[in-house]
């Protein structure tokens, strides 16, 4: 009989399985077009380029066919996804982690540090995200596919914005323009400066009614270290679906790009 810690060890680890196979999709495309080519050696370097230093200027990329510029999108705009991704998970290491420091300020600030980069880079993602999407939409205009593809890209939008809009905290694009703080960092806050204060007051005063700095600090932060954990739990399970269903349209063969067939795209 399997162990259940092993059972649910290998529920987690699959959680992003259909993600994980599209990025597999994409670099053994990448592998064959660095190996098999056949083109000049300019080409070969330009590609290289591109896919380490990508730019959006056409000069850049004039040496490069339609399928290419293709290619070259879906890899480099899943890098962006894939950044993201890591540094949302990097910052649910970083709150278990924190400086040591007798700082109550620096406690603090390092907590909102952590908290702004952890709403900013899920607004980020989630932006990264519906761009993707809506490009891969545009590249199949013209092609047979055209609204398959459109319905799908749609679909997927919706069910990001949607998922984005309901994870917990996560606020719109003005997160960007100011410092974190709700009721429990102005708390904390408070507590912090007037720390001598409360010192005395213990002297005066029952002591179990005298707040705790690093008693409400430990609470504030372990709320936060659940919150970075489900979201990040449900950014997974929304990114797993999504490339589930791109994976039908971009890689109905695994390994195998089935480019937009149209005007201009040449079948590779």
């Amino acid at each position: 009989m399997e162990n259940p810690k092993e059972e649910v060890n290998d529920k987690l680890n699959n959680i992003m399985e259909s993600f994980e196979k599209y990025k597999e999709n994409l670099m053994t495309v990448a592998d064959n077009k660095l190996l098999n080519i056949k083109k000049s050696k300019e080409f070969k370097e330009a590609m290289i380029r591109d896919i380490f230093s990508p730019k959006e200027s056409s000069e850049d990329k004039k040496d490069f066919l339609p399928h290419d510029i293709f290619f070259s999108f879906l890899f480099n705009g899943f890098d962006e996804i894939i950044l993201t991704l890591e540094r949302l998970q990097d910052l649910e290491t970083y709150i278990s982690h924190f400086p040591k420091t007798k700082t109550s300020n620096k406690k603090i600030n390092y907590l909102c540090f952590l908290i702004e980069n952890h709403l900013n880079e899920i607004y980020i993602l989630k932006e990264r995200l519906v761009a993707y999407y809506k490009k891969i939409k545009n590249y199949y205009k013209g092609d047979s596919r055209e609204t398959l593809v459109k319905n799908k890209c749609k679909q997927l939008i919706d069910a990001i914005e949607n998922t984005f809009k309901n994870i917990k905290y996560y606020r719109h694009s003005h997160i960007h323009r100011f410092r974190y703080s709700n009721k429990d960092i102005k708390r904390l806050e408070t507590l912090s400066i007037h720390e001598e204060i409360l010192r005395k007051a213990k002297n005066i005063l029952p002591s179990y009614i005298i707040p705790n700095f690093n008693t409400e600090y430990r609470k504030v932060r372990n709320e936060w270290k659940n919150i970075f954990k489900k979201n990040n739990k449900s950014i997974k399970t929304v990114l797993n679906n999504c490339f589930k269903e791109i994976n039908v349209i971009i890689f109905p063969k695994d390994g195998e790009i089935s480019y937009p067939k149209k005007q201009g795209f040449i079948k590779q």
